[in-house]
């Protein structure tokens, strides 16, 4: 088994793979059970290699990502570098406007879910106050 060294992922860390996920699926317009998959068509691969990025922008680390995305960490370093190659070029059209459209889905998500629990914080403040 891969990763077997690695505790099990967060619940935090679930949440930041869950919306890495679905803003990489709505940026590339891939469904989740294929980004997922072993399925190495360059849309499909690209798509999973974006999530790498994201996860690592997230300050995961390459064995963190390996573990959620079952895959080992060698792959998501050349994943993760290979998004670095493609957003340096910033070429228009194609798969960089994927990748960024994936990243600002990202951002939103991620943006929700901090408002979301600096809601819940002040309720359990209020709770005990």
């Amino acid at each position: 088994m891969k990763n077997k060294n690695q505790p099990p992922l967060t619940n935090k860390e679930k949440a930041i793979l869950q919306m890495a996920v679905v803003a990489t699926c709505f940026g590339f317009g891939v469904q989740d059970s294929d980004v997922l998959s072993y399925r190495r068509t360059e849309r499909i691969a690209l798509a999973r290699q974006t999530i790498y990025w994201l996860l690592r922008k997230s300050d995961f680390t390459y064995p963190r990502i390996a573990l959620a995305v079952n895959r080992d960490h060698a792959a998501t370093i050349k994943g993760f570098k290979q998004i670095e190659g493609i957003l340096e070029l910033d070429l228009e059209g194609g798969y960089c406007d994927c990748i960024k459209n994936s990243f600002k889905y990202y951002r939103d998500f991620y943006r929700e879910h901090l408002r979301k629990e600096n809601e819940r914080a002040k309720e359990r403040i209020k709770d005990v106050v």
